[in-house]
């Protein structure tokens, strides 16, 4: 039997170190996971928003602490857990986590900053055009902001070319 879980997704929460009573490192967080779906109405493809709580222990939990913020893009694979419930009327609750394994950054540093800087820019211009919109006439001056474009990038960059024939797979 197999139980692996792998998941994309966004941090919701800033991640905060708890320790077991045995002083075992330990973190929580949400994940939000987009998946689409579909729309019988007009065939057109929905984005919805899932989250996954999900738990790291140890090193991992330390260094999930120490590096992930809330925003943060991360893939995580682990598996699922399951813990089975029951309350004091009778009822049985049953809550689904993700135990993690391992995760990967995927995105920078710097992306993040210049995304939310972007965002802060988008804030500051949309607020100034609220202000001085006044008149319904008034044309829409501001710039979109492509901090992930080609044109950012220098044709010559550090980079060496790969060949990939000559790669042996």
């Amino acid at each position: 039997m197999l139980n692996k879980v792998i998941l994309i997704g966004r941090i919701t929460n800033d991640i905060e170190l708890r320790q077991t009573n045995e002083g075992t490192p330990l973190v929580y967080f949400t994940l939000a996971v987009n998946r689409r779906v579909r729309n019988n109405n007009n065939n057109n493809n929905q984005q919805q928003t899932d989250f996954v709580d999900c738990k790291a222990w140890r090193n991992l939990a330390e260094t999930m602490s120490n590096y992930l913020k809330k925003g943060s893009l991360i893939a995580v694979e682990g598996r699922l857990e399951v813990f089975n419930s029951q309350s004091d009327n009778g009822q049985y609750n049953r809550r689904v986590s993700v135990v993690v394994d391992q995760f990967s950054f995927l995105e920078s540093k710097g992306a993040r900053t210049l995304e939310l800087e972007a965002n802060d820019y988008k804030e500051s211009t949309s607020e100034y055009k609220n202000k001085s919109n006044s008149n319904k006439n008034s044309k829409d001056n501001s710039k979109k902001i492509n901090f992930a474009s080609e044109s950012n990038f220098k044709e010559n960059d550090d980079f060496d070319e790969i060949n990939f024939d000559e790669i042996n797979f």
